[in-house]
């Protein structure tokens, strides 16, 4: 499953840019984001989406630092099962063992919404929002259908591939 993940994250990231450098878009995106105010004091109590009132700073979207924090592997463990949701720019995709979805990534400040297509029906996890919590070091994603999962950052970072293409002269 974890190969299956690699191939699909290097699939989705290697045409994001017709300028060869398509990393540099999502940096940029990560730079806008501090400049934007937070959303989250317009809210009233319970509006952010689990019928609760906030809890403090530790609960708000706004204290995860950005865009850029999205970036990267989120793991779920349960028992022998390990779920992870990757995002890298504007791409996502779900691992699970319902199989592997990826798709587009829509940001929004420290929130994203997938609409991921997958190989095979039934995956719960195909559309869905997640959003930056506890500081950014936790990542919530709620599903349609009614599913929520917590996860939290894989420690690794990975780095889009830069593929240096040679120029031909053709006579």
């Amino acid at each position: 499953m974890g190969a299956a993940l690699i191939a699909a994250v290097l699939m989705t990231g290697c045409g994001s840019g017709s300028d060869g450098e398509g990393g540099k878009d999502a940096a940029k995106a990560g730079d806008k984001s501090t400049a934007k105010p937070s959303a989250s004091g317009s809210r009233k109590p319970g509006e952010d989406g689990t019928g609760k009132p906030e809890q403090g700073d530790a609960e708000k979207p706004s204290q995860g630092g950005g865009e850029a924090d999205l970036d990267g592997i989120w793991n779920q463990q349960k028992g022998y099962d390990i779920v992870r949701v990757t995002i890298f720019g504007d791409r996502g995709i779900s691992d699970s063992d319902k199989g592997v979805c990826s798709g587009p990534a829509q940001r929004s400040g420290t929130t994203v919404k997938f609409d991921l297509k997958c190989p095979s029906p039934g995956n719960p996890r195909t559309k869905g929002t997640a959003t930056l919590v506890d500081g950014g070091k936790t990542l919530s994603v709620s599903w349609e259908g009614g599913l929520t999962e917590t996860f939290t950052k894989d420690p690794v970072k990975v780095e889009m591939p830069k593929i240096d293409v040679p120029k031909i002269d053709v006579p």
